[in-house]
């Protein structure tokens, strides 16, 4: 049988957005929002369902509007855009 643990990869169990968590940040969560960011492709695919995803950490809370803010002013085509945005936002210390 499974042992109820999710499947993540190594570099996302290392990251210190996995590892600072805190606040009982979900691993699913934060894989979602890692996957967006490294690959915005699936923000303006899965829009409708990124644009309502209800985050419990403040942290995640902080970088999903970060997105969806890259989203509007079309700063979503490419991963460093979407970073520029989060450090814009001044979340960089949380997506580091």
């Amino acid at each position: 049988g499974g042992s109820g643990r999710i499947a993540i990869t190594e570099s996302l169990g290392q990251s210190a957005l996995v590892k600072r968590g805190g606040e009982g940040m979900s691993v699913r969560e934060a894989t979602i929002i890692v996957a967006l960011v490294n690959h915005p492709a699936l923000i303006d695919e899965n829009f409708a369902h990124v644009e309502f995803l209800d985050l419990a950490n403040s942290d995640l809370r902080k970088l999903h509007a970060a997105i969806l803010d890259a989203m509007a002013h079309d700063a979503a085509d490419e991963r460093g855009a979407v970073i520029a945005t989060i450090e814009r936002a001044g979340c960089g210390g949380i997506w580091e």
